[in-house]
């Protein structure tokens, strides 16, 4: 089968997303399908990432004034951006033309942002489009201002929402991997019944010669994401202080709020990991903290800690996929007090951490990546 998956940029160090993608990608070649990964903004680390998938890398130019990794220049800039990929959305363009003509039997779309709704408006490929964030319902992905979430989807929000929607075609596959990010969807008014929708867990492997897991008298606590925040920095910063007693935490990943992370009492600052040194840091760890300031979609860091053995402390705001409270990790209110506290509670409590590390182990089995590639090919051909 020839694929394309469609993923508008590619930047080091990649997102879960854009992880997903090329894992997928890579297990779709070892099964000898023919794959193509489709870009419009594409560095060299990236490009790296692709080539030993063994798929090859194609860049189409998407219509986007300021590297993705960035805010824009102002308002006035980012208006202008999304008003193109509005116009793109009504309109063939290169990359709908790419799509069509490259005889590809099924396209893949996970990030469309830069290039509009147009790698949907496809003539003959089958198209699958796996909803990573809210782009569908909103221009700010992870559906926040700042650390605040946005509950209201506005006019203008809403109109741009249904010309992406109407791009869509109607016998296209729409996968959703929570039953929460697809209730979000409807909630913010995406027409689910104008589509095929499933929800269908995303999976994941466990890296080739993990480390060993070490042990330690210390509750070694650990973030991995990106130091912004949406992703519940300043937070967790309230939440450890000047430090917990009998606990560590070291904080992996980098972003605009690097500077705090690096100033902040009794905190290891690890800088970016790549996968070799997330699971190193994993296992040395006996939690993984996420306090995230929106609903995490399906976070690949909560697979590789959970695959590690490794339970996650989150919030009810955030509250990911495959954990549940008091099985898998701990679940609490979305407050500094309530971080602590339950940080607090497991450096006190032993049994506590070796049941949640037996419960993680057990939700690992339900990341099998096999299964899930079978899943994913069956859902190209139910495109048809």
């Amino acid at each position: 089968m020839r694929i394309a998956h469609v993923s508008s940029s590619l930047l080091s160090p990649l997102g879960g997303a854009e992880q997903y993608c090329l894992a997928l990608a890579g297990a779709q070649v070892r099964r000898g399908h023919d794959v193509t990964v489709v870009t419009g903004w594409v560095d060299d680390g990236a490009r790296a990432l692709v080539a030993a998938t063994g798929a090859r890398l194609v860049v189409v130019p998407g219509r986007r004034p300021y590297s993705p990794d960035r805010q824009g220049t102002g308002r006035l800039a980012r208006v202008r951006f999304h008003a193109a990929e509005l116009r793109d959305s009504l309109r063939p363009t290169a990359i709908t033309r790419f799509l069509e003509d490259g005889g590809f039997d099924a396209v893949h779309v996970h990030r469309f942002s830069g290039f509009g709704a147009a790698p949907f408006r496809l003539a003959g490929p089958r198209v699958v489009h796996t909803a990573h964030d809210f782009t569908l319902v909103h221009t700010s992905a992870s559906l926040t201002r700042g650390d605040a979430p946005i509950d209201h989807v506005g006019r203008v929000q809403g109109l741009r929402s249904r010309v992406v929607a109407a791009a869509i075609p109607r016998d296209a596959t729409l996968i959703f991997p929570s039953e929460r990010t697809r209730d979000r969807h409807a909630e913010r008014g995406f027409r689910l019944d104008a589509h095929r929708s499933t929800v269908l867990p995303h999976g994941w492997s466990a890296p080739r010669d993990a480390p060993p897991r070490s042990e330690s008298d210390v509750l070694r606590v650990l973030f991995l994401g990106k130091l912004a925040e949406h992703k519940g920095i300043p937070l967790l910063l309230e939440a450890w202080g000047a430090g917990v007693p009998g606990a560590t935490l070291t904080v992996g990943g980098d972003g605009p709020l690097r500077d705090a992370v690096s100033a902040a009492d009794a905190v290891v600052a690890a800088g970016w990991l790549d996968e070799a040194g997330r699971a190193r840091a994993l296992a040395e760890t006996d939690l993984l903290v996420m306090p995230s300031r929106w609903a995490e979609n399906f976070p690949i860091v909560v697979a590789e800690a959970l695959l590690a053995g490794v339970p996650v402390l989150t919030t009810t705001t955030a509250s990911p996929p495959l954990v549940a409270d008091g099985d898998s990790g701990l679940v609490v209110p979305p407050t500094a007090a309530a971080l602590r506290g339950a940080i607090e509670r497991l450096v006190d409590d032993r049994a506590l951490r070796a049941a949640l590390r037996a419960g993680a182990t057990r939700r690992a089995e339900e990341l099998d990546m096999d299964r899930h590639v079978d899943r994913v090919l069956e859902h190209y051909g139910a495109s048809a």
